[in-house]
């Protein structure tokens, strides 16, 4: 693992770069390969997932690749709904369903802002809404979105949600080794910084070409927002969830970084 100072490694090869997001495009796919097998969340999905029925209705929200959505087994569910904006991310998770043996009816993909989202009401048995998309929305977003999912879910329909904290701070950086990007050699590193509005932080990838040294640095970054499992709650509360289970764990994540994650699993109770 190597870690140096960013705002240095910035400096020097990202002076004259512009950003690119980190959920489109090439920077979707740099994402996707990089987070397929991270377990994280997956068990506290699957306790979830037990106060289900055996024909459930299941849906990720902002659902990437469907690794929290897929981690509930398929003798449980009767359909697979992922909801995201970006369509690489979509095609990889049909690709992924068709790797784990899925029918192609029970797995539904529909591209959609979750801002905007209308869904038809009393749809879902369980709503996913995992760590890393709860803190790309600030506040009144999330209401938003809780109200959406409210609307979608049953009687009684579940939803996940969760956010996770740092252990270790901000102002980092990890080598996740050599890859390959669109044929190209690439290092790959995953930072972690602090921006100036000290309630978020910024996450993303620093590609370095393998080969070729006056070649520029791309990134790949996000803005996340520092939400506190406690802040989480009240939030739910407010959107008139009720709570039914608050799981908390540390762990380690795909990219090395030790976090705490909290998870709520709450009913929409008339």
């Amino acid at each position: 693992m190597t870690v140096e100072n960013i705002a240095s490694l910035f400096a020097r090869t990202l002076s004259d770069r512009g950003s690119r997001d980190l959920y489109k495009g090439e920077g979707a796919q740099l994402y996707r390969d990089f987070v397929r097998n991270d377990e994280a969340e997956t068990s506290e999905v699957k306790q979830a997932g037990t106060l289900l029925r055996s024909d459930a209705v299941v849906g990720e929200l902002a659902s990437g690749e469907g690794r929290l959505l897929f981690s509930l087994p398929p003798t449980q569910i009767k359909k697979y709904v992922a909801i995201d904006s970006s369509p690489v991310l979509l095609g990889a998770l049909v690709e992924r369903a068709s790797e784990m043996g899925l029918e192609a009816d029970r797995v539904l993909a529909i591209q959609e802002n979750l801002l905007t989202w209308d869904p038809e009401p009393e749809t879902f048995d369980l709503l996913i809404f995992g760590a890393g998309t709860a803190r790309l929305f600030d506040e009144d977003q999330r209401q938003t979105i809780f109200s959406s999912a409210r609307k979608a879910l049953k009687k009684n329909g579940l939803f996940y949600a969760s956010t996770s904290e740092s252990l270790a701070g901000v102002d980092r950086l990890i080598n996740l080794g050599q890859a390959n990007l669109r044929g190209r050699e690439n290092v790959i590193f995953f930072y972690d910084t602090s921006i100036a509005n000290d309630s978020a932080r910024e996450i993303g990838f620093i590609v370095l070409p393998v080969g070729k040294p006056n070649a520029s640095a791309r990134i790949y970054r996000s803005t996340v927002l520092n939400l506190a499992a406690d802040t989480l709650a009240a939030e739910l509360h407010s959107a008139d969830f009720s709570l039914v289970e608050r799981i908390e764990r540390e762990y380690k994540s795909a990219t090395g970084m030790d976090e705490r994650t909290t998870s709520f699993i709450v009913s929409a109770e008339e």
